[in-house]
């Protein structure tokens, strides 16, 4: 189709639709001709109220689920766009590898928000200004169908594994006030270890040096967590030199600093681990949590937080830009300044 028919096509679209405001009553016939502008027909590719289990143990229905492709979730008129990429976040988490999309978008009928879950991109335009985006849309004909598969999606199987060792531990009887905190931390060394902020993979290989049957492991993570946490000056003199050559980060890792709900903290038990425990915790470091999306990083971000923390900081999706200021004062800060610091030095000689 050539581009000039399809932005007609849009504008039509646009002017058809102008007046649409009730979600339930009208959704299925603006996503059905939303396909046709681009040349698709929706029953072929995507399908309406699609279940999916969530992370946990509980599910819902996605509005419109392209397998591989997208999750649309649609609210009625001035609904809110936020409200519509956590949804469509969550139930992304919920799927298997091979489903994941690409896309994530939100709609309110007059407006639409794209997230693009590969290259990071997120964008939202008005319903009139379609014509003008819909090179944005363009997946929609199902052209970009088979770049996509050529991609590997490890986000949502990242997440589960973290989700996972949570509900290992929950069962345990690890202490629940301390359990946040704590997968916060780890999700944090399973980041460091892939995004060269420590010396490649070295907490993965750490954990693969306890015990089989995970005695240690436990004791182990809780001194990563400990030591990155101290400066280098007040760490013990005799730890191992795979723990004691980790970066000074503090942030969340302070024992007297504050938790990651802006809480004063005190130190955290050490988790007691089992074989399983340890195997999901190596499953989880298999990941390259370097790749994973902010969006899918912002899901379990929040899944770490309990209950009680997200209501009351009425937790909601979180976008990248909103990751990076929950990120920069617990570490990045920290981190930034002491590489300034030690290019400085290098200047003085």
């Amino acid at each position: 189709m050539k581009h000039e028919e399809l932005v007609a096509k849009a504008a039509e679209f646009a002017r058809k639709f102008a007046d649409a405001h009730y979600e339930r009553g009208q959704t299925q016939d603006f996503y059905n001709e939303l396909f046709e502008v681009f040349g698709n027909v929706r029953e072929k590719v995507a399908l309406y109220e699609r279940r999916v289990s969530l992370l946990g143990e509980k599910h819902g229905y996605i509005d419109l689920f392209w397998p591989g492709t997208l999750i649309a979730e649609h609210k009625s008129a001035n609904g809110s766009l936020n409200a519509a990429i956590k949804q469509a976040e969550k139930y992304a988490v919920g799927l298997s590898p091979d489903e994941t999309p690409r896309y994530l978008l939100g709609c309110n009928f007059q407006k639409f928000r794209l997230v693009d879950l590969h290259t990071r991109d997120s964008h939202e335009f008005a319903l009139q200004d379609l014509p003008d985006h819909v090179r944005r849309l363009q997946f929609l004909s199902g052209e970009r169908e088979a770049e996509h598969k050529m991609q590997a999606p490890v986000s949502t199987e990242a997440a589960r594994k973290l989700d996972d060792l949570r509900a290992q531990l929950k069962k345990s009887g690890y202490a629940s006030d301390h359990l946040p905190e704590y997968m916060v931390r780890t999700l944090f060394c399973l980041f460091g270890d892939d995004a060269d902020i420590f010396d490649g993979g070295v907490v993965e290989r750490i954990i693969q040096g306890t015990k089989q049957d995970g005695a240690d492991t436990g004791h182990q993570m809780h001194l990563v967590h400990q030591t990155l946490g101290q400066d280098k000056g007040e760490r013990q003199s005799n730890l191992p030199d795979s723990i004691a050559d980790l970066p000074y980060v503090g942030g969340m890792f302070k024992a007297d600093g504050k938790d990651a709900m802006g809480r004063r903290r005190g130190r955290l038990d050490t988790p007691m681990y089992d074989a399983e425990m340890r195997r999901t915790l190596l499953d989880a470091c298999a990941h390259d949590w370097s790749k994973v999306s902010p969006v899918i990083f912002g899901s379990v971000y929040e899944r770490l937080m309990d209950p009680e923390a997200q209501r009351g900081q009425g937790a909601h999706y979180t976008s990248e830009e909103n990751i990076l200021k929950v990120i920069n004062p617990l570490f990045m800060n920290d981190l930034r300044g002491q590489h300034a610091r030690a290019n400085e030095r290098k200047g003085e000689y």
